[in-house]
């Protein structure tokens, strides 16, 4: 075995001798045993603040009964410590079980609704976890400063296609598509306007909240046992429903934004924890808010190298493909509230 001694130094930390190391992708690797045991060793450049939040949330997750997720336990010989470093000066790694299984498939109902519930119970078991306020990420009130500084970066590329005199692709991709994505981002804007957002965030905060933050179909895994949580660096605080809204939007990509596998997340979500009204208006909030396109338009205005630049042009060429089947799921998603909470 050819490995790098490095990750080896660092498996050594956490009591594991290893045989296999496969590199899953960039700073993530899946580590084999001489006993067959298999661990998934993460690279994680955050502050340690907010890994001890995260840990000290996600061990009370487990206390509070909730099991079906990827994370250390304490209890374990190799869940000892939080995180080991293969020098003082390095990113700390963490070590987590490697679950056997696969991602779930975004066109499979049976699929979704496993998941959809899975994402409902941790939500549940996620409002009596006791969490700490040092180190923690809570975006509860926020969403109205976040998605205004993401419309401007908008409306300011927008205006600079429509009224300026450049030729670049960028003019023209906006040109073309800029208005639709403008009217959407302001319809995002004005449903959460007319909403009861801060009493929802206020509520949520009495009863407690616990956010996966990145819940799309390839951050579960479906064991023998059913699906598992895996991968929180984007724990955080927040509403429930923006949840709901990354397994939504990533499951409905995948399978053509057909209407029925969202509505079969809902639907089986709401057999295990039903949303009221107002979740469900902050639901479509993020579902109608081009917020693809506006995080790519970010990140072009910040890109310095034209390599850069051509590859944010890529993207959103690919993300404005997106943008045109999503007008039929959005009246869907409309008529399915109306049904659904009227």
């Amino acid at each position: 075995m050819q490995a790098n001694q490095s990750i080896v130094e660092v498996a050594q930390k956490f009591n594991v001798d290893v045989t296999t190391i496969d590199v899953v992708k960039p700073d993530v690797y899946r580590l084999v045993t001489r006993t067959g045991e298999q661990h998934c060793l993460k690279r994680m450049g955050y502050p340690l603040d907010y890994l001890n939040w995260m840990d000290s949330a996600l061990n009370d997750l487990r206390r509070q009964g909730f099991n079906s997720f990827a994370w250390r336990d304490p209890q374990t010989p190799h869940g000892k410590i939080l995180f080991g470093k293969s020098n003082a000066s390095d990113s700390p790694y963490i070590l987590t079980p490697w679950l056997p299984g696969r991602h779930p498939d975004p066109t499979s109902s049976e699929d979704m609704i496993a998941v959809a519930k899975a994402l409902s119970y941790f939500h549940l078991a996620g409002r009596a976890v006791k969490i700490s306020k040092k180190g923690e990420q809570n975006l509860l009130g926020k969403w109205p400063s976040r998605l205004k500084a993401s419309f401007e970066v908008l409306q300011r590329e927008v205006d600079k296609a429509k009224y300026g005199k450049g030729e670049s692709e960028l003019d023209l991709i906006l040109r073309e598509h800029g208005d639709q994505l403008v009217e959407r981002a302001n319809k995002a804007l004005e449903i959460l306007k007319k909403s009861d957002y801060q009493a929802t965030c206020k509520k949520a905060e009495r009863e407690g909240t616990l956010c996966h933050g990145d819940s799309g179909p390839k951050n579960f895994v479906i064991t023998a046992e059913g699906p598992s949580l895996i991968d929180f660096e984007t724990l955080r605080i927040d509403l429930r429903v923006y949840d709901l809204f990354r397994l939504i939007r990533l499951a409905s990509k995948k399978n053509g934004w057909d209407f029925s596998i969202a509505q079969t997340i809902v639907d089986s979500y709401c057999t295990v924890s039903e949303l009221t009204s107002d979740e469900y208006g902050l639901l479509s909030v993020w579902l109608q808010f081009p917020g693809k396109a506006c995080r790519i338009l970010t990140r072009y205005e910040r890109a310095t190298g034209s390599k850069e630049k051509r590859e944010f042009i890529r993207k959103l060429k690919k993300a404005m493909r997106v943008e045109e089947k999503i007008s039929p799921f959005l009246q869907k998603l409309t008529e399915y509230a109306i049904e659904r909470y009227n």
